[in-house]
């Protein structure tokens, strides 16, 4: 599975390396250097997950463009 906080260090990309240890799930970090560009290739597909906070998802949950909010 990818992973892909907004920024190295991030609450996000903190949350990720904790669910992956506390879950024993392989897990690669996928590095970007902001938000929307992840929130985008989540959506399309490229990634499988992002731990965000929920004012950024929120609105492309809300709008169904994708199903992967499910």
């Amino acid at each position: 599975m990818t992973n892909a906080p907004s920024a190295k260090g991030s609450p996000g990309h903190v949350a990720g390396e904790l669910f992956k240890i506390m879950s024993g799930t392989e897990i690669v970090h996928v590095p970007y250097k902001a938000g929307a560009m992840a929130i985008n290739d989540l959506i399309s597909g490229q990634i499988d997950m992002m731990f965000e906070s929920l004012n950024s998802i929120a609105p492309h949950a809300r709008s169904g463009q994708s199903n992967r909010w499910a």
